[in-house]
């Protein structure tokens, strides 16, 4: 890549990233993996925009293009670790996400010393030429007996990424969608990593990277408008859209559709406070994700209908299979009640509907599945009076 097509890039890079910085931290929502995000933008266009500069000032006459050099140097260098940090405690905390992993996520993802002694030793190097030298005579950037210290930091953090992502991918913590971007991550540093071998003087990892933040906020856009805000799983336009696709494709032998609905939901609301209520939805909602994925993973499609209704899509081989899974289901939210973690029992009424070789329609299932739970949850009225 040549000097001018190096700084092209460098540049649309930024102006990509930066749009999207201040369209996130103008957000009222401001989670910590947003702010997290966030970070990782700006410190990506703090080393694409010194890249830049010191490629443009390198070897350049005058004080100004001496200091400018000297001074874009010393942050490339101590901003990289810290930028390839941030991105690897991103992808730890959107990879865990639970709140109460947290902090072990953080000590154990990201030891501060690299960072902090990467930093120490690039500024220093204005001075001691660590990293570093840049001869007032010539301008010309030439390395320091301590300049191996950056890309082994960098690319061990880059690298620990790329690996936290293929045991994540093999551990099916992904939707094929998320590992095709993912993928693009692993192979990009790859390749950016031959081409800095090859030209040093060139740092495309920061633009594979820049790549990778961009395709990953087009996918969390995605993600809010197919998903649920409260629980996390599909919404109700995600589940429309895909039922009416698969029938479409005319993909419904062995299709199933189970509805359920929380018994009792509007008493623990009345009784215990919204704020509970929510809890006992994204209660709910984690046990039937946890169940959803013992039996099929991928093949089993869950989101909320609404309110306190949840619906299962899946392909079974048999009627059977799918009352598996519906006593798995129930043997967890019993599992759950017996451990008394709160005041109220979590109990649900669940419909099961298979699609007929006939059917055409998708209201036609939704209504089948429909009766089934009204007619479950009937019974479950009857039994508690």
């Amino acid at each position: 890549m040549d000097k001018i097509g190096f700084l092209e890039a460098n540049a649309v890079c930024i102006i990509v990233l930066g749009w999207i910085f201040f369209e996130i931290r103008t957000r009222p929502d401001q989670r910590f993996e947003n702010i997290l995000f966030s970070n990782t933008l700006s410190t990506v266009c703090i080393m694409l925009l010194s890249a830049s500069v010191r490629l443009v000032c390198n070897g350049m006459p005058g004080r100004l293009c001496y200091i400018l050099n000297l001074v874009s140097s010393a942050a490339f260098y101590a901003v990289s670790g810290y930028a390839s940090a941030s991105w690897l405690l991103f992808l730890a905390m959107e990879t865990w996400g639970s709140k109460k992993k947290r902090p072990a996520v953080i000590l154990r993802y990201l030891p501060m010393a690299p960072i902090i002694f990467l930093a120490v030793i690039s500024i220093c190097s204005i001075w001691t030429g660590w990293v570093f030298y840049i001869p007032p005579e010539t301008n010309l950037r030439t390395h320091g007996v301590m300049h191996a210290a950056e890309p082994v930091i960098t690319y061990t953090f880059f690298a620990s990424s790329a690996l936290l992502l293929i045991v994540r991918m093999l551990q099916r913590r992904f939707t094929r969608h998320e590992i095709r971007i993912r993928l693009i991550f692993i192979i990009l540093l790859i390749a950016s990593g031959l081409v800095h071998a090859i030209v040093p003087s060139t740092s495309t990892i920061w633009l594979a990277l820049s790549v990778s933040l961009a395709l990953l906020y087009i996918e969390m856009q995605t993600k809010q408008i197919s998903q649920d805000g409260l629980t996390g799983i599909n919404n109700r336009r995600s589940f429309d859209n895909y039922l009416n696709l698969l029938f479409k494709e005319e993909r419904t032998e062995g299709l199933f559709l189970m509805m359920c609905d929380i018994d009792l939901f509007k008493t623990i609301n009345d009784k215990y406070g919204h704020i509970e209520g929510d809890e006992a939805l994204c209660t709910t909602a984690g046990i039937l994700k946890r169940q959803c994925h013992a039996h099929g993973g991928r093949g089993v499609y869950l989101a909320r209908y609404g309110g306190d209704e949840f619906v299962i899509v899946c392909s079974m081989e048999t009627a059977a299979s799918m009352q598996a899974l519906k006593t798995s289901i129930e043997g967890a939210f019993g599992a759950y009640n017996a451990s008394k973690e709160k005041p109220y029992m979590l109990r649900l009424s669940i419909g099961i509907a298979e699609a007929e070789p006939e059917m055409q329609d998708v209201r036609k299932l939704i209504m089948k599945a429909d009766a089934a739970l009204y007619e479950e949850k009937r019974q479950h009225h009857k039994s508690l009076r």
